[in-house]
């Protein structure tokens, strides 16, 4: 009986103590610069993305900011110079 109890007692417990809300967040439009810095201001290497509403919509991390670098880099790189292709493809780059 005392397993249950106590076993009760834990289910009642609240997160609010657990919860830091300092944390940073992004929001869904946010650049990438703004979640840069909302990234390497953290504790964790991974930031809440928020809708309108301030809800829980996803997450980005630090390797999801340096993909978009790298798709955004290659794209700028393919309107300067229209003929480069990927190594691994052989496709133009940013398909």
């Amino acid at each position: 009986m005392d397993a249950f109890q106590a076993r009760e007692e834990h289910d009642h417990r609240r997160l609010d103590p657990l919860v830091d809300l300092s944390a940073p967040t992004v929001t869904e439009s946010a650049h990438l610069d703004v979640t840069v810095v909302a990234i390497t201001t953290a504790v964790q290497r991974r930031t809440p993305v928020l809708n309108a509403e301030r809800k829980v919509v996803g997450a980005i991390a630090t390797s999801d900011v340096v993909w978009g670098y790298r798709l955004a880099l290659l794209a700028s790189l393919q309107r300067v110079c229209p003929h480069l292709t990927t190594r691994r493809t052989r496709q133009p780059v940013g398909q």
